[in-house]
């Protein structure tokens, strides 16, 4: 049911349809106190940044691939075991967060830094830039079919 995947709290449901109406509208979004994606996503055609960090996805919707507009998809720190092929779509994606997704086991050197901002030590090189979603993804789905 789509209320429970976006809320916990009574009346999630109308929440849900709410929060997915203004989604649409405003072409972005940030999700908090999921455990899951509905496959409904992907009817979120417009689409072009999603904000998913910091829940406790465990898998994302094979619908993802669906959002061609998508532009920016932030999923660090989640409990992703396994990314979906249908991301290769997404090939207007321009910044893929995937960091402390450990489960994953893609390296840290693969995924960039962790952020945009000024270069800092938490990040990978003096000045490094973020790295490219293609690059992550082919790496990701190279080294499963080994």
């Amino acid at each position: 049911m789509v209320g429970r995947l976006f809320s916990r709290s009574r009346g999630g449901e109308a929440e849900a349809l709410a929060r997915i109406e203004r989604a649409r509208r405003e072409k972005a979004t940030e999700l908090g106190g999921l455990t899951a994606l509905p496959d409904a996503i992907g009817q979120l055609a417009q689409l072009r940044a999603l904000r998913v960090s910091n829940n406790k996805l465990a898998a994302l919707p094979d619908a993802l691939g669906q959002l061609t507009q998508l532009r920016d998809l932030y999923v660090s720190n989640n409990n992703l075991a396994k990314l979906p092929e249908s991301l290769k779509k997404l090939t207007s994606l321009r910044e893929l967060y995937l960091h402390g997704n450990d489960r994953l086991g893609i390296p840290r050197e693969v995924l960039g830094p962790t952020s945009l901002g000024p270069p800092s030590f938490d990040v990978i090189g003096e000045n490094a830039t973020p790295a490219s979603p293609a690059a992550i993804l082919d790496y990701y789905f190279r080294v499963r079919e080994l």
